[in-house]
């Protein structure tokens, strides 16, 4: 069974997904079980790129400082969403590439397991490829995508 799951959200995303709440909360019947829930941002230098600021890039430093504070607080309150005990949790913000920072985050905390909500694919993540794919294809855990 497994014992650390990492579970990244997309907090742009909108709703989360119920299915990823049910299945999470199936493998928190067993209170062995830890949970990373996390959430992933680009840099803010990166943000300037697509043309997108939060909420004014005057200081990045400070503004990062910001970013994640506010992110911290909706990835807290996505989790209570779940039936996992607070004992069992933990939280975080990744910065750069999504796919990547989980990846890396997953073989920090020694997770057994990732579960990903997955979007219907657009067009341009055909092309370009999802994060979920990503973490399919070069992932060295199991990776349990959630439609």
């Amino acid at each position: 069974m497994h014992k650390i799951i990492l579970v990244p959200i997309d907090l742009n995303a909108g709703a989360l997904s119920q299915n990823v709440i049910t299945e999470i909360n199936d493998y928190a019947k067993d209170k062995n079980v830890k949970f990373h829930f996390v959430t992933v941002i680009l840099p803010s230098e990166q943000l300037f790129d697509y043309g997108l600021t939060f909420p004014v890039m005057t200081e990045n430093a400070k503004s990062e400082d910001q970013r994640i504070k506010a992110l911290l607080a909706k990835l807290d309150a996505a989790t209570e969403k779940f039936a996992v005990q607070k004992e069992q949790i933990s939280t975080g913000v990744l910065i750069g590439s999504a796919a990547e920072a989980i990846l890396d985050n997953a073989e920090r905390i020694k997770a057994d397991l990732i579960v990903i909500g997955s979007k219907n694919p657009t067009m341009k993540s055909r092309f370009l490829g999802s994060t979920a794919s990503a973490l399919i294809h070069y992932a060295n855990i199991s990776v349990l995508v959630v439609r």
